[in-house]
C-alpha cells in the first residue's frame, strides 16, 4: 500500500519528510510507502489535485491519497471558493470525485468506492503551525532562552489576521541570535527534523491537542497502514 500526500510547496514536503522520517522508515519495512508531493502553490494544488489524486486512486485499488493545502489564504470566486476548513475539504472532495467520473470514466458507484481512500485535509491555517507546536525545537533553532508560546492554543487556531507563518517570520527577525530572515525550505526541515518525540509536540503541557486537524490526518493514515506514527492524543 502507498499513500500519496499532496502539499503546496517544497517546504511542506521537506518539513514533513524530516518530521516523519522514523515513521516512513518503519512503513518501508512493512512494504508501505508515504510519498509527499508538492504541487508548487495553493492555486496550483487546487487546480491539479483532482486529476493527480484521482489518477492514484484509479490506478491501484489499495492506494490512498490525501489533499493537504493550507487554509490561508481564503479564496473567492465560484471555481475554488472556500473560507473555512469545511468548505476547503468539500472543495477537494468535489474536485477529486469529478475527475474520477469525467476524466477516468469511472461509474459513480466505483468513484464513490475510490473516494473512501481519499482524505481531504487542511493545514489550519498554514504549515508553519507545526513549528509553533514544536516549541522546544523552535527555541533551539532560534538560539533563544525565551519561553515562547505567546500564540493561540491550539496552534491551529492562529487565524487569517496572524497565521503561523507570519509569527515564525517575526520570531526569526526578533528572537533569533542572528536576526536573520526565516527561509522555509531551510528552517522548517531543520526544526522538524530535530523533533525526537512526535507525540510530544501534538500535546500542550496541560495535555490538550495542539493541532487537531493534523492529528486527524495522522490517525487516518495510521489506521489504514496498520502502523501508527506515534501515540496520538
Amino acid at each position: 500500500m502507498k499513500a500519496f500526500l499532496f502539499v503546496e510547496g517544497p517546504s511542506d514536503q521537506l518539513g514533513l519528510e524530516a518530521l516523519w522520517k522514523p515513521w516512513r522508515d518503519r512503513l518501508r519495512q512493512k512494504r508501505h510507502g508515504l510519498a509527499i508531493i508538492p504541487l508548487d502553490t495553493k492555486p496550483n494544488l487546487l487546480k491539479k489535485l483532482g486529476h493527480r489524486a484521482a489518477e492514484k486512486l484509479a490506478d491501484n485499488d489499495s492506494d490512498l491519497a490525501v489533499g493537504l493545502p493550507d487554509l490561508y489564504p481564503a479564496f473567492e470566486g465560484a471555481a475554488l471558493q472556500h473560507s473555512d476548513v469545511a468548505s476547503l475539504k468539500q472543495l477537494q472532495r468535489r474536485l477529486v470525485r469529478d475527475a474520477l467520473v469525467s476524466t477516468f470514466q469511472l461509474s459513480r458507484t466505483k468513484a464513490d468506492d475510490c473516494m473512501t481512500r481519499f482524505l481531504p485535509a487542511v493545514f489550519k491555517h498554514d504549515f508553519e503551525m507545526l513549528l509553533l507546536a514544536a516549541k522546544d525545537a523552535l527555541r533551539s533553532a532560534l538560539g533563544t532562552n525565551d519561553r515562547l508560546g505567546n500564540w493561540r492554543l491550539p496552534v491551529e487556531d492562529q487565524n487569517f489576521d496572524q497565521p503561523p507563518k507570519r509569527l515564525i517570520e517575526g520570531l526569526f527577525r526578533t528572537k533569533s541570535v542572528s536576526r536573520r530572515s526565516y527561509l522555509d525550505t531551510r528552517d522548517a526541515p531543520k526544526i522538524l527534523g530535530s523533533v525526537t518525540d512526535l507525540g510530544a509536540i501534538l500535546r500542550t503541557d496541560s495535555g490538550a491537542v495542539t493541532c487537531p486537524e493534523f492529528v486527524a490526518v495522522l490517525r487516518w493514515l495510521g489506521d489504514r497502514f496498520g502502523e501508527p506514527c506515534c501515540t496520538l492524543p
